[in-house]
């Protein structure tokens, strides 16, 4: 949906209108929801549309590229998946400002603790607020505290091997955030260095670490691009 937005080609919105009602279909509204902590997210899609208390796995990030894309799309801001969208990134914030992966499943969060926030989880937090039109102060202050360009910040416990393997995509979604508003000094140079320092002689990124799949070079390299873009500013 962005990507036609970006384009846009003569027709795309009415091409987009099915993806559209796929999304609205899929998300997780209304009072029977209640206050189960999956409201308003989006689940990773099914055939038929989810009843409560099935919720299935929902976490922010599947969420906020679902709210970008209907943003993207242009739904009036009077739909009732802003209100619904703006339930679930609430319930990912965190005391500090930051932000967990999942309400829903908290032993899939990478904090120091299951509650705890870390960078890419707090990056979609800034980037969902921001589709839904809301102000990304607090997930932002929290990212220009903890800003580092090789490995995404906060996590630990058994997952504290994840902070370099999911490098590309911290990178991909801080610079995401900083490249529209306030950011650390020197952050945009960091990125590009690392990039470039990274980078292999035929083009490709790839990360030595599968723990998230970035040793994919199509995974890698696709982050990695896109951090190098917002980068350049």
């Amino acid at each position: 949906m962005r990507a036609l937005a970006l384009a846009a080609p003569p027709g795309w919105r009415d091409e987009a209108a099915p993806m559209v009602r796929y999304l609205q279909a899929q998300q997780l509204t209304g009072e029977a929801w209640g206050e189960l902590p999956a409201r308003g997210g989006f689940p990773m899609g099914s055939p038929t549309p989810r009843t409560p208390p099935d919720a299935g796995h929902v976490d922010l990030s599947m969420t906020r590229h679902a709210l970008q894309a209907l943003r993207a799309y242009g739904l009036p801001d009077g739909d009732p998946c802003w209100a619904e969208g703006r339930r679930f990134v609430a319930r990912c914030a965190t005391a500090d400002g930051g932000a967990v992966y999942s309400p829903v499943e908290p032993m899939l969060n990478k904090g120091a603790a299951p509650d705890a926030a870390y960078g890419t989880a707090t990056a979609d937090a800034a980037l969902a607020l921001r589709a839904l039109g809301d102000p990304d102060d607090a997930p932002r202050a929290w990212l220009l505290a903890r800003f580092r360009p090789d490995a995404n910040p906060g996590l630990g416990g058994p997952f504290s091997g994840y902070a370099p393997a999911m490098r590309y995509y911290w990178r991909a979604v801080a610079s995401a955030v900083f490249a529209a508003g306030e950011a650390p000094p020197g952050w945009a140079a960091s990125v590009r260095d690392a990039l470039r320092a990274e980078q292999r002689d035929d083009g490709r990124w790839e990360n030595e670490d599968g723990l998230q799949k970035e040793n994919d070079p199509l995974v890698a390299t696709a982050l990695g691009v896109l951090a190098w873009c917002d980068a350049l500013g």
